[in-house]
């Protein structure tokens, strides 16, 4: 989120800063919403039977879960955000007292909460056996390959 001082230039001056606010932006979720489904459900030839998304902004999970269930009602949307609010996942937000104003809890069936040293386990995992590098997205992934498991 926007921090007070980038807040209150803005609030002066609107004509002459822009302020995106992805967190409270409805065209953060609109963009995914119109996009993300179509390409993956090109890639998949429409067998997606579990969407899994990271909680930051949401917008991601918003849109995109939107749009699936518009597509398939039997699609599960899951939610993946850190176990606690002091976490050590990059990008990932934990929505107990939700920080966004575009979370919709009722988009997703259910939320999976990841631990920081699973996801950092999941990452060096992935790197030894698959040989792929993740930082970041190493909470998204311990998300899903949870739901994978289940």
């Amino acid at each position: 989120m926007a921090d007070h001082r980038s807040q209150n230039r803005y609030k002066k001056d609107p004509k002459r800063y822009f302020m995106p606010d992805q967190y409270n932006n409805p065209n953060n979720w609109k963009a995914h919403y119109q996009t993300t489904p179509g390409r993956s459900g090109k890639q998949t030839q429409g067998k997606v039977t579990h969407f899994v998304a990271g909680i930051g902004t949401s917008g991601t999970l918003m849109g995109t879960g939107r749009r699936l269930k518009e597509l398939n009602p039997k699609i599960q949307i899951i939610a993946v955000e850190p176990a606690g609010a002091l976490h050590g996942l990059e990008g990932l937000k934990h929505m107990e007292a939700p920080l966004s104003g575009i979370y919709d809890p009722k988009v997703h069936d259910r939320k999976v909460s990841v631990y920081t040293e699973d996801a950092y386990e999941m990452v060096c995992r992935v790197a030894r056996e698959e040989g792929f590098f993740w930082g970041t997205p190493g909470g998204r992934f311990a998300g899903g390959f949870e739901v994978a498991q289940a």
